[in-house]
This record gives C-alpha cells, structure tokens and sequence, in this order.
C-alpha cells in the first residue's frame, strides 16, 4: 500500500510494506526539525536534569527520582503529624536550623558538583548543628552508599530511625541493601 504525503491512498502493492513519498522537501525538513527538538530535549533531561524541588537548580535524572521518593514520605510523615523526638541536648536555635539548612544546601551543592567528601563534611556539620534534622541524615547516608560505606550509612538509617523516620530509615535501608 503506498501513501502520498497528504495520507491519500495511491495503489496496493504485493509487498506489506509502507512507503512514504516525499514530495515537498519543505515537509521533510519540518519533521528532521521537530524529531531534531524532541530528541535533543530528551537527552538534554538526561544530562542537565530537571528543576529541583525548590525550583532553584537542576539535579540530575537519578537526583530527580530520588527528591520525589523523599518527597512522597515527606507528605506522608507530615500526614502522620509525629510528635519530634525528644532531644537530649538543649533546645536547637533558629540561628542553628538556619545554619543547619545552609549548610545541607551546601551538601547537596557539592555533591551535584561530584564532590561527596566534601558533602559528607557539610551534612556533619548540619547533624551537629541540628541532630534532629532528618533530611540531613537521610542524605548522609544516601552518600555514604554512594561512595560505599555501608557500615556509615546503616548508622544513619538506625539514627533514622530514632527519630521515628521510619518511611526514610526504610528508603535508606533499600539502598543500602541493593
């Protein structure tokens, strides 16, 4: 069966094959244009990633499953509305959670940057700043696993976890595991 540009029907043929004719090569440089921007923005997610939860950078493909993991049992663990652990230190500041957060924001800089050492320094400083800080935790020991320190982040998931994060302690446990 053969078709002309406009999909009218031109003759049959023996074979059971489809043939395009092209006519206007006006048509065909459209279409190498449009699969050109479909294939280039489909490559362009894969390398540069998608915006970040914040809307302030672009994280990787991976990154990007894993903010929407965290996010999910984020929505859930505030759903649940838990009580925060009880802390054994003084009470943490404002001036220490800004802090806190500053220097996760840090971490997660770093480590888009292929810097995880240095990550895991910044995500030390936010726990010690603020103990209580789950996501802090969390991506510690998401880092640990990248850089292979199981034993470092099983620490992290069992801290995780006395914090009556289990949603994230068991992601974390998942990862370690595979």
């Amino acid at each position: 069966m053969r078709f002309d540009p406009q999909g009218n029907y031109v003759s049959k043929s023996s074979d059971a094959e489809i043939v395009v004719e092209t006519g206007n090569p006006l048509k065909v440089a459209v279409a190498i244009v449009v699969i050109g921007f479909v294939a280039g923005g489909a490559l362009w997610i894969v390398s540069q990633g998608v915006p970040d939860a914040d809307g302030r950078g672009r994280t990787g493909l991976n990154d990007s499953l894993i903010e929407y993991a965290e996010s999910v049992v984020r929505a859930k663990a505030a759903s649940e509305e838990q009580p925060p652990p009880a802390e054994s230190r003084e009470p943490v500041t404002d001036r220490d959670k800004t802090t806190s957060r500053r220097e996760f924001a840090w971490a997660r800089a770093s480590t888009g940057m292929g810097r995880d050492e240095q990550a895991v320094q910044h995500l030390k400083k936010a726990i010690h700043l603020d103990p209580g800080y789950a996501d802090a935790h969390y991506r510690l020991g998401l880092t640990y696993v990248k850089l292979g320190d199981h034993a470092a982040a099983r620490r992290e998931q069992a801290y995780l976890k006395s914090l009556d994060v289990d949603d994230l302690a068991n992601l974390l446990g998942h990862l370690v595991d595979n």
